[in-house]
């Protein structure tokens, strides 16, 4: 294994280090929001993008599968295996092991990120959810090294702001954590964010199947191995 060797510089480095990681971060929402805005559907018509939600994570203890569920108002839901519905798309899928890498203090790092797009304002409630599929590559129902993942969302126009944002824990694989529940109003305002007692959306609690089950009504999850 290679050895990295500490020196008094360190302390330099890792200010450099983690501003080039921030730098190269809102380059690419910087990035994103610019394509978003600009891109066109089939009919060469602009598909205004009016939300981003970021969901971002690093790490230098391993690597790890984090999936955003998103519950529209319609009760459908935006993952992995749906990557659309209706006006929510899954931009970026970020299974973790791809991320792009930097190093901090002599550590690789990796930096990973999921990208969900509102286009168009539907009114309603919705609803995030945080998944870890895997840890380590290992998708096994239970304790994991933990990973802090933070949560943003943005109205994008007329200007791009922060309207929502947190940082949480993950520390168990097949974990599921609802993490949101807010209102987008007709005028496209967004209001009324809950983050306590959120039901679940990704399994069913309700019925004495195992916990890690996924609720049958959702798309069946591909990845995952037999129970």
């Amino acid at each position: 294994m290679r050895r990295f060797r500490r020196h008094k510089h360190d302390g330099t480095e890792v200010a450099l280090a983690n501003f080039a990681l921030t730098f190269a971060k809102v380059l690419l929402l910087f990035c994103v929001v610019l394509f978003l805005m600009i891109s066109s559907n089939s009919d060469g018509i602009k598909q205004k993008a009016e939300y981003l939600i970021t969901v971002d994570w690093s790490s230098v203890t391993g690597t790890f599968d984090v999936d955003t569920w998103t519950k529209l108002p319609d009760d459908s839901k935006v993952m992995f295996t749906n990557k659309e519905s209706g006006i929510v798309y899954l931009e970026r899928d970020d299974i973790g092991d791809s991320c792009k890498a930097t190093t901090i203090n002599g550590t690789p790092t990796n930096a990973c990120e999921e990208i969900t797009v509102i286009r168009g304002i539907q009114p309603g409630p919705y609803q995030l959810a945080l998944h870890l599929y895997s840890s380590n590559g290992d998708t096994r129902p239970g304790p994991s090294t933990s990973v802090n993942v933070q949560i943003a969302i943005r109205k994008l126009n007329p200007d791009t702001v922060v309207v929502w944002q947190k940082i949480v824990t993950l520390d168990k694989t097949r974990q599921e954590l609802p993490v949101v529940r807010f209102v987008i109003n007709a005028d496209g305002s967004v209001s009324d964010f809950i983050t306590d007692d959120l039901p679940p959306i990704i399994y069913d609690h309700s019925k004495t199947a195992p916990s890690y089950v996924l609720n049958p009504a959702s798309p069946p999850d591909s990845r995952a191995p037999p129970l």
